[in-house]
C-alpha cells in the first residue's frame, strides 16, 4: 500500500519532512500520503492545484460562446457547429468540472445557438450592489424560463432605475444597456463615465471593453479617444503572448483591438491555436486543461493534512503567491474570502506581520458588520472558516439560516457545525431552525448512498457528534466512503463519485478528512 511504501521510504524529495511528526496512527498516516499526492498538484507558483479529470476534459460552453461571440464581431473565420451533437451528458460533464452558476452556462449555451430543454432554467435572484444587480438582470435575459409581463414591466423599470446609478462601474455600466437592448427597453445613461483604461489586469481588460462598448452606446467615455489607438496595438501584442486557454481575456482583447484598429491578426492566430481542442462532434473547443493552483484549494489541502502541511508546499514560492494574493486591490464577491484564506496560509507557514495583523482586524469587523444577505450565505461560511482558523473567531455575527433544499444542504449543514461550535451569535435559533433535520440525520445518513453528491455533507455533520451512530455503523460510513476513494494519480484522494474512472477533487477531499475517519487504508 502507498501509505507504508511513503513511511518506510523516507521520501523526501516533497516538502520538508524534518519539519513533520512521524505518521502513528491511521489517521496521521493517511494525512501523511494524502500529503505527498497533494505536492504533487502544486503549480509553478506554489498553489494547489485540482488533479487531472481524464484523458477526455468536456466541451467548454462558455469559453467557446466568448472565442465565436468575439470572432462574429470581428469577422473571423470559426468552424460550423454541430449543435445537434451537443447532448445534456456533455452539458452535465462541463458543470461536473467547472461548478459553472445556472446562469452563466444558459448565456453560453444561449449564445452558441442551443436551444430547449439542454439549457438549464434555475432563476436566480438579482441583489446586491448596482454592479451585480446589473449582472443580474443582464443575465435573466439568458433564462429560458417563460416571464410574465409584470416581470418583464418590473425589470424594465429597474434597469430605467439603474442605468445612471452612481455606484455602477463601467462593466455594470454596459451590461445595463446591454439588458435593455435584449429586452427592448429604453434606456440611455446622461452620465460620464470615468474609466481607468489599461489592460495590465483581467479586471482592466474587462473594463476597457466596457468602455468601448458604452462609447459606442454614446456614453461620454473619459480619455478614450486619445487612449484607444495605443489599446488597439497593445491588446494585439498582448493576444499574442498569451498561451492556450485565455478565452476570457483574448474574446475581449480581440474586440478592443478590432474597434480601436481594425485589426484581426493577433485573434486569428489564437483561434489557429485553439483548434487542438475541438471536439470533433460538436466542433465546440474542449477545456484547456493545464491545471493552474488557487488559494481555495490550497487551503482546503491545508485544511486536509494538518501537521503534514510542510510537506504540500514550496515554502518560498507559496509564500510569495499568497502574499500577492492578499495585496491585491481587488474587488470582486470572491476577494474577501480569497485574502482570508491567504492570511491563514501565511499564519501556518510565518507569523502574520504587523500590517497583514491590521488587515484582519478590519475585515473582521467588517465582516461582522455586513455579513451579507442569505444569497451569499456560503461566501460568508467560507470567510467564518477562514476567521476561525486565524484564531480570530468574529463576536456577535449573526448568520439566518435558509430553508434545506439539494443545492443548500451542504450551506446549511456548515451553518449547523458553526452553530453547535457557538461561532454565531444566533446558534440557539439557527439549531431549532434545523432542528428536524438534525434528529432526522442519523436515518438519513445511513440511507444515502455513497455517490449521492449529499453523502459526505451528512457524514461530516455526523461526525461531530460521533456517539450518534453506533461502532458498526460507523465501519460501514468508512466502508462506503473508501468506495470513492482514489484515483490514477492520487489513491488518497475521493472522487466525486463511485464510479472509478470518475474525478478526484480537493475540496471533497477535505470534506471527507474532516470526518476524522481513516479510510483508504
Amino acid at each position: 500500500m502507498l501509505i507504508a511504501a511513503l513511511v518506510v521510504s523516507g521520501c523526501t524529495s516533497l516538502g520538508s519532512e524534518k519539519d513533520v511528526p512521524e505518521p502513528t496512527t491511521a489517521f496521521t498516516r493517511l494525512q501523511f500520503a494524502l500529503a505527498h499526492e497533494l505536492a504533487e498538484l502544486r503549480d509553478d507558483a506554489g498553489l494547489v492545484a485540482s488533479p487531472a479529470k481524464g484523458a477526455e476534459v468536456p466541451i467548454d460552453f462558455y469559453g467557446s460562446a466568448l472565442i465565436r461571440e468575439a470572432a462574429r464581431e470581428v469577422q473571423v473565420d470559426v468552424p460550423t457547429l454541430d449543435l445537434d451533437q451537443v447532448t445534456s451528458d456533455s452539458i452535465a460533464a462541463y458543470r461536473e468540472w467547472t461548478s459553472i452558476p445556472a446562469p452563466w452556462l444558459a448565456y453560453a449555451l444561449t449564445m452558441i445557438g442551443v436551444r430547449g430543454s439542454r439549457i438549464p432554467t434555475e432563476a436566480h435572484e438579482v441583489s446586491g450592489t448596482p454592479d451585480e444587480r446589473a449582472t443580474g438582470h443582464w443575465l435573466a435575459t439568458y433564462e429560458t424560463a417563460p416571464r410574465s409581463s409584470s416581470d418583464r414591466a418590473e425589470t424594465a423599470s429597474a434597469l430605467r432605475r439603474l442605468v445612471d446609478d452612481p455606484g455602477l462601474g463601467p462593466v455594470g455600466a454596459s451590461r445595463v444597456l446591454l439588458a435593455c437592448e435584449r429586452m427592448s427597453v429604453t434606456c440611455k445613461r446622461t452620465q460620464p463615465m470615468t474609466v481607468e483604461l489599461g489592460l495590465d489586469s483581467v479586471d482592466r481588460i474587462l473594463d476597457t471593453l466596457a468602455a468601448s462598448d458604452l462609447v459606442q452606446r454614446g456614453v461620454v467615455v473619459g480619455g478614450w479617444s486619445s487612449d484607444s489607438a495605443r489599446l488597439g496595438n497593445d491588446a494585439n501584442e498582448l493576444i499574442a503572448a498569451l498561451g492556450d486557454g485565455h478565452e476570457l481575456e483574448v474574446s475581449a482583447l480581440a474586440r478592443i483591438a478590432y474597434r480601436t484598429n481594425g485589426s484581426t491578426k493577433a485573434f486569428e492566430g489564437y483561434v489557429d491555436r485553439a483548434r487542438g481542442r475541438l471536439d470533433p462532434s460538436t466542433r465546440l473547443y474542449r477545456i484547456f486543461a493545464e491545471p493552474l493552483g488557487t488559494v481555495g484549494l490550497t487551503y482546503d489541502a491545508m485544511m486536509s493534512v494538518g501537521a503534514y502541511w510542510p510537506l504540500v508546499i514550496d515554502r518560498r514560492t507559496t509564500l510569495d503567491s499568497v502574499q500577492r494574493i492578499v495585496r491585491e486591490e481587488r474587488t470582486d464577491a470572491g476577494a474577501d474570502a480569497d485574502r482570508l484564506r491567504a492570511l491563514a496560509i501565511i499564519a501556518r507557514i510565518r507569523a502574520l506581520n504587523a500590517a497583514e495583523r491590521k488587515l484582519l482586524d478590519a475585515m473582521e469587523t467588517e465582516f461582522v458588520a455586513h455579513p451579507g444577505e442569505p444569497a451569499g450565505l456560503s461566501r460568508s461560511l467560507v470567510i467564518l472558516d477562514a476567521l476561525t482558523e486565524l484564531d480570530s473567531p468574529p463576536t456577535g455575527l449573526r448568520l439566518d439560516p435558509v430553508p434545506i433544499t439539494e443545492r443548500t444542504e451542504g450551506q446549511a449543514a456548515d451553518l449547523i457545525a458553526a452553530a453547535r461550535d457557538g461561532r454565531i451569535s444566533n446558534s440557539a435559533d439557527v439549531l431549532e431552525f434545523y432542528s428536524g433535520y438534525i434528529a432526522d440525520l442519523p436515518g438519513s445518513l445511513l440511507a444515502t448512498k455513497a455517490d449521492d453528491p449529499r453523502f459526505l455533507t451528512r457524514l461530516a455533520l455526523a461526525a461531530s457528534s460521533p456517539d450518534i451512530l453506533s461502532g458498526e455503523q460507523w465501519d460501514s460510513l468508512r466502508e462506503r466512503l473508501t468506495a470513492r476513494t482514489g484515483c490514477e494519480s492520487t489513491p488518497h484522494m475521493i472522487r466525486v463519485s463511485t464510479d472509478a474512472k470518475s474525478s478526484c477533487e480537493v475540496t471533497i477531499t477535505r470534506r471527507a478528512m474532516s470526518t476524522g475517519l481513516a479510510f483508504a487504508q
